[in-house]
């Protein structure tokens, strides 16, 4: 005799595939757009108006580049577990 929730040959999902699986997808969303902005960032000291920046405009250049490097990194790393 069989019960409902028998099935042969069948697995239920394990509930973490389907959160690495969102995982994935977010880290594929989030890389492109980090590249190309990363790359504009780049790009920007090597322009010839890039002489005329201020220093709080340079300062505020280094933490945006830092900032764009970094956050994907955090998103990527595991959080550290409470028990």
């Amino acid at each position: 005799m069989c019960c409902v929730g028998d099935t042969i040959g069948y697995e239920l999902p394990d509930p973490s595939d389907d959160d690495l699986t969102n995982i994935l997808s977010e880290i594929r969303l989030l890389l492109p757009g980090t590249q190309i902005l990363v790359a504009f960032l780049i790009i920007l000291p090597f322009n010839s108006g890039y002489t005329r920046v201020s220093s709080l405009d340079n300062a505020v250049y280094v933490v945006t580049f830092r900032v764009r490097i970094d956050k994907p990194l955090m998103f990527i790393a595991p959080a550290p577990s409470t028990g």
